[in-house]
């Protein structure tokens, strides 16, 4: 089942911070949330829809809650995320219902041509602690 608010191939159009789907409905969800903002008049603002970093953190943490409240207990979710803007160790501390499993980095990118820093795109697996129920 794939849900997004703006995309056609979709199966499901919806906001991931209120998912139609009743509890313990997955043993699995993946969540690739926009992880970066690149101003209101970017090109990805006008496919995607603009989102400050607050609103990104506050989609991270209430979506995070609703992919719990649909996994079972001891459900996993595999996050996918880019560090370019906001930390990994951030998102993950929004995420509360969810256990850090393992994880790694995929692909390493430099942010400016003129700059030694690096951002890092990261799949990690993470476990429903969500007490069953």
């Amino acid at each position: 089942v794939a849900v997004d608010r703006r995309h056609c191939t979709a199966n499901v159009l919806a906001d991931t911070r209120a998912l139609p789907f009743r509890d313990d409905a997955f043993d699995l969800a993946v969540f690739d949330p926009p992880h970066t903002n690149l101003g209101p008049n970017s090109r990805m603002s006008a496919c995607y829809g603009h989102l400050t970093m607050p609103d990104i953190c506050d989609l991270v943490c209430q979506t995070s809650r609703e992919a719990a409240r649909c996994c079972r207990f001891g459900g996993l979710l595999a996050l996918k995320w880019s560090d370019r803007d906001i930390p990994l160790t951030k998102v993950l501390g929004l995420m509360t219902e969810w256990r850090p499993l393992f994880g790694h980095g995929v692909s390493y990118r430099q942010r400016r041509a003129h700059s030694t820093r690096v951002s890092t795109t990261s799949w990690v697996m993470m476990l429903n602690r969500k007490l069953p129920g």
